[in-house]
């Protein structure tokens, strides 16, 4: 399972609300936390500004109490340990850049295997523009080189979890 952006939110609570369905979960700048929280949306918000991931937010929920739901909120879920092996990437220059990190840090705690890395001098979106963005390939063949890593192991021990 893969999603960038919002579709990173969308790729992780498919996964978590349906365990050992997928094999990994590749998420690029995953769009996380409703309450902007996390220091980059002050630091690192180059051309993405705070507001804007507010008025995303905004367009997702139905009321403001389901900006506290896990399945739109997912660093609340209680079922992280239910993924299987993940890689986030996050950018440096991105104000859910921490978020991402911080999705890192709570599956590792939750025994998930996971990859994190940050992607220096990028900023949100790169990831789509190979063309203006270099890096955009060999972060791409990073992606699936990932993926191909886990469809190459035996089915048991897929996804960080044996059975």
């Amino acid at each position: 399972m893969h999603g960038d952006s919002a579709g990173g939110n969308l790729a992780l609570v498919a996964a978590l609300r349906n365990p050992g369905v997928f094999e990994a979960v590749l998420l690029v700048y995953p769009f996380l936390d409703p309450e902007q929280r996390f220091d980059s949306y002050r630091t690192a918000a180059d051309g993405f500004e705070p507001a804007e991931a507010a008025w995303y937010w905004q367009q997702y929920a139905a009321s403001p109490a389901d900006l506290e739901h896990p399945d739109l909120a997912p660093l609340r879920s209680k079922v992280l340990d239910t993924l299987p092996a993940t890689l986030v990437l996050t950018s440096e220059h991105d104000p859910l850049r921490d978020e991402g990190e911080h999705l890192v840090h709570l599956l590792a705690e939750s025994g998930v295997e996971v990859l994190g890395s940050r992607v220096l001098g990028q900023l949100h979106g790169f990831w789509r523009h190979p063309d203006v963005f270099p890096v955009a390939t060999p972060v791409q063949w990073q992606v699936a080189a990932f993926a191909h890593m886990v469809l190459q192991r035996e089915p048991a021990v897929r996804g960080g979890h044996t059975s």
